[in-house]
């Protein structure tokens, strides 16, 4: 009998094998893939580092964002057009103070520079820019 066929036979086996299928699920690194997109920042590094050099960047800092290498900016033409949207309304009905019920904070992103607004949401803003005013509601 074949290794295979006797670890089948075990239920340890078995379970351990249905565990660990999981584990891309949540696990999710490609070295392969790893590999080929810090290859690709190196070669776009050392194509700007052999550019002249500009006193505007004295220092670098090493950042990459590997995964940001796109053909096309990602641009989602709904969210996009309800932002322009929102703006668009507010500013023609140019209120004192716009009053805005739990939008992401970067739909109001160019009101918060022309006029003060208040976020009514359940949801906590990490810092708080000029002009924006927080209420928080019973969750």
């Amino acid at each position: 009998m074949s290794l295979k066929k006797r670890l089948k036979q075990k239920s340890i086996f078995i379970s351990l094998y249905h565990i660990l299928h999981t584990f891309p699920l949540f696990f999710r690194f490609r070295l392969i893939q790893f590999l080929k997109l810090w290859w690709s920042f190196l070669k776009g590094y050392r194509s700007f580092s052999s550019q002249r050099a500009n006193s505007q960047f004295e220092k670098l800092s090493w950042q990459p964002y590997l995964l940001d290498k796109t053909l096309l900016a990602p641009l989602d033409p709904i969210y996009f057009y309800q932002k322009t949207w929102l703006v668009k309304k507010t500013f023609t009905c140019r209120p004192i103070h716009h009053y805005n019920i739990d939008s992401k904070a970067t739909n109001l992103a160019f009101i918060l520079q022309y006029m003060p607004t208040t976020v009514i949401s359940i949801r906590p803003v990490s810092f708080t820019p000029n002009n924006l005013f927080l209420e928080k509601t019973l969750s």
